[in-house]
């Protein structure tokens, strides 16, 4: 899994990449094809934002987040990431399910 970490009007320091990178590793615990993951941060009136980009099954994700400090945000965006690929993977299990039930429900028929 390869992280793109950069700021905009933010300096994306090592510590803000460290916290970037060890919240999406738990992501990619549970989705290992994760390829490249890109995050923007942020901060425009004092409110620090995320914008995580990845794709995953041939589908584009995006999420964003915003916090009163920027370690609140990227938790933030990580859980929404997380909860946003689990569903993209039930429904993809769902449907795989689905199909080889009516196959089944096929031969059976025979």
């Amino acid at each position: 899994m390869r992280v793109d970490v950069s700021g905009h009007h933010v300096q994306a320091t090592q510590a803000l990449r460290k916290a970037v990178d060890r919240k999406l590793k738990r992501i990619h615990k549970h989705f290992p094809k994760l390829g490249r993951l890109n995050a923007k941060l942020k901060v425009e009136n004092k409110i620090h934002n995320i914008e995580i980009d990845t794709q995953y099954s041939g589908r584009h994700f995006s999420v964003k987040a915003k916090g009163k400090n920027m370690y609140a945000a990227i938790a933030d965006a990580s859980n929404k990431l997380h909860e946003a690929l689990l569903r993209q993977k039930e429904h993809t299990l769902a449907r795989r399910q689905r199909s080889l039930d009516y196959s089944w429900q096929d031969a059976e028929a025979s």
